[in-house]
């Protein structure tokens, strides 16, 4: 299936295989998802979603500290 990505400034779109899921996406692009933020068309989704052919992802990493 083939999904548009964006991460920070950049868009681009990816083939994966049709079963896959935001955490296959991520060990994929080698990210950590507990720093990051996953959203779908704009909404936030959990780490276990399922993609499907189409989707719009957008990735956000996350910046913390004191």
């Amino acid at each position: 299936m083939k999904i548009r990505l964006t991460i920070g400034n950049e868009g681009r779109d990816i083939v994966l295989p049709d079963d896959s899921t935001v955490e296959r996406l991520f060990a994929s692009l080698t990210l950590l998802p507990d720093t990051h933020i996953i959203l779908r068309r704009n909404v936030p989704i959990s780490i276990d979603e399922s993609l499907r052919e189409g989707d719009e992802i957008k990735i956000i990493r996350v910046a913390s500290g004191g």
